[in-house]
């Protein structure tokens, strides 16, 4: 797919307002890797997965968040936007200008199309959960690399020992370390506050 016309404003944003300061899930956290059990007992992720961005959460948990608003990271545009196994609801965005894909998913509702050029902070869908269950949050990656269709495209999702964590580090980076530089820099800011 060759390069869409995106405009330029320089400001990033958290997906989501109000959240946690603090992710419930981080990247490549080792906890997640140990596997994550649902309110029911069942696995949600069984043990062997890398996490491949971050979890964000309504500040007062469980299901407080399904449905919040899920603005884009920046300026993009949509190169996916549909449901994927495990993933649910998943938008990506290609930011020519940053360099990067962020993928937005377990959204309860898709609400851009693909090719669409979505401004800085537009919102993209809302949050939901899991196919497998679970509590409602987002989970948030930034990508510098496209994954291949033999690592599974945008369901990435790698499982295994110190070569799947490695697959991670080759494609994604920490979305905490990328938005925090854009902090440094002075171009972060907040999406509006969302009151359910």
């Amino acid at each position: 797919m060759s390069e869409l016309e995106v405009p330029r404003s320089g400001r990033f944003y958290w997906p989501i307002n109000p959240r946690k300061s603090r992710p419930d899930v981080r990247f490549l956290d080792p906890d997640y890797y140990r596997g994550v059990r649902g309110p029911n007992g069942s696995w949600l992720a069984p043990p062997g997965y890398w996490h491949t961005g971050v979890d964000l959460n309504h500040p007062a948990g469980g299901d407080s968040d399904c449905g919040q608003p899920v603005h884009a990271m920046t300026d993009g545009y949509v190169v996916y936007a549909g449901r994927l196994p495990v993933w649910g609801g998943v938008v990506v965005l290609r930011h020519p200008h940053a360099g990067v894909w962020t993928r937005y998913a377990h959204l309860r509702d898709i609400r851009v199309g693909l090719r669409q050029v979505v401004p800085a902070g537009e919102i993209i869908g809302t949050v939901g959960k899991m196919t497998t269950g679970g509590y409602c949050h987002l989970h948030f990656d930034v990508f510098y690399r496209q994954p291949p269709a033999s690592e599974g495209l945008w369901g990435f999702f790698p499982r295994g020992g110190e070569e799947a964590r490695q697959k991670v580090l080759t494609y994604c980076v920490d979305p905490e370390a990328f938005l925090a530089k854009q902090a440094r820099a002075g171009r972060l800011f907040e999406p509006p506050l969302w009151r359910a």
